[in-house]
């Protein structure tokens, strides 16, 4: 029962965090707080907590939508006139957050491939991302050396089953993370 209030509690804080780093410090740590890897790796990790693969992909869901939901939260809070926006993008991301969560957390439970999913994951937005113009170019390269390290390791620890998710993974998720943004888009998500 404690873990899942540390996991609830946590999911909070990360969400409004994120508002905090996009929007409440000039901005300066938007590209930081526009990353969707560092959500899904927190889903991830609340599925490393659980001890079953129903349980860690249950926590991998609630992580994320939840931190989704403290996000607009704290949006409608600090400017009230944006609840529709706030309503609607809280359906969108949150919806895909806890699909993409329960994913996650079921994958931190399998121990040959778990390290090779996070750093498919990493590699996969850092591609995704590059083409969106901006400064963040460089946070987009770290985030690939990052995943790549990632990889790497987890070649060396299981490797038939690493370069097998790996070669399947990254592909898949930069095509969803493509689709996703273009989804969000047309849904009027401006990026924040």
């Amino acid at each position: 029962m404690l873990r899942w209030l540390g996991l609830l509690l946590f999911a909070v804080a990360f969400g409004v965090a994120s508002w905090a780093m996009a929007h409440a410090l000039e901005h300066r740590l938007s590209p930081v707080a526009a990353l969707g890897a560092p959500w899904l790796l927190a889903a991830f990790g609340a599925g490393l907590t659980q001890r079953s693969w129903p349980m860690a992909a249950l926590a991998g869901a609630i992580v994320p939508a939840l931190a989704t939901a403290a996000y607009y939260a704290t949006f409608v809070a600090v400017y009230p006139g944006t609840a529709h926006y706030s309503a609607a993008m809280t359906i969108g991301w949150g919806g895909a957050a806890a699909a993409a969560g329960a994913v996650f957390g079921a994958a931190a439970r399998k121990p040959r491939t778990r390290w090779a999913v996070a750093g498919a994951l990493l590699v996969a937005e850092a591609l995704a991302l590059t083409a969106e113009p901006g400064p963040a170019q460089t946070l987009y390269a770290a985030e690939l050396l990052s995943g790549l390290a990632v990889l790497t390791w987890a070649v060396l620890r299981s490797p038939g089953p690493a370069i097998g998710a790996a070669v399947a993974l990254v592909p898949a998720f930069t095509i969803a993370e493509l689709m996703l943004l273009d989804t969000m888009r047309s849904l009027g998500w401006g990026g924040g």
